[in-house]
C-alpha cells in the first residue's frame, strides 16, 4: 500500500512541476508584453509600435477589420486568422524607411523549433493580410545553437531577455 502512495505522490509532484512551469511561462510572457514596445523598437527598429494582439489584448478593431478584408479578398484563410488569434504578440509600427510594418512575436522561456516556425508562419500571414513587410521574432531566456541557426535561416530575429 505504501508503494502505491509513493507512486501517486510522484505523479502529483510531476503534475505540480508541469503546472508551475506553465505558470512561469505565463508570468514571463506578461513581463515581456509589458516591455515589448521598447524591445521591438530596440531589436527590430520598429518606431512607435502599437500592440494589436497579446496575452493582455485579444481584440483590436482595426486589426480585426484588416484581417476580415484580407480574408474577403482571398489573401488569407479563416484558418490563418485563427492561427493569428493564437499568436503571443502582434504589433504594428513604422519601419526604418517610415513605411508601416508589422511584427509577429512568439515568447517562450526556452525557444524551440515550434516557436521559430510559428513566428515565421504568423509573420507571413500578417504580411499577406496587410500587404506590407512583417518581421518575425522569438523572445526567450534561452535558445540552443541549432535553433538560433534555424531562426537565422528563416529570417526570424532572436531576442534573449531575462525579464525582471
Amino acid at each position: 500500500m505504501l508503494e502505491n502512495y509513493e507512486i501517486d505522490l510522484a505523479v502529483v509532484q510531476a503534475r505540480l512541476e508541469q503546472h508551475l512551469d506553465e505558470l512561469n511561462d505565463v508570468v514571463y510572457e506578461r513581463r515581456i508584453v509589458k516591455h515589448c514596445r521598447r524591445i521591438v523598437n530596440r531589436h527590430l527598429g520598429l518606431k512607435r509600435p502599437t500592440i494589436l494582439h497579446s496575452i493582455n489584448i485579444t481584440q483590436h478593431a482595426d486589426f480585426d477589420e484588416m484581417l476580415d478584408a484580407a480574408n474577403a479578398a482571398g489573401a488569407i484563410t479563416d484558418a490563418q486568422i485563427y492561427e493569428l488569434d493564437a499568436a503571443d504578440i502582434i504589433l504594428v509600427g513604422a519601419a526604418a524607411d517610415g513605411q508601416t510594418a508589422y511584427a509577429a512575436i512568439e515568447v517562450s522561456e526556452t525557444i524551440g523549433d515550434d516557436d521559430v516556425d510559428r513566428a515565421r508562419e504568423r509573420a507571413d500571414i500578417v504580411g499577406r493580410a496587410a500587404d506590407c513587410p512583417a518581421f518575425a521574432a522569438v523572445i526567450g531566456k534561452a535558445i540552443s545553437d541549432a535553433n538560433r541557426q534555424r531562426a537565422a535561416q528563416s529570417s526570424v530575429t532572436t531576442i534573449i531577455m531575462m525579464a525582471d
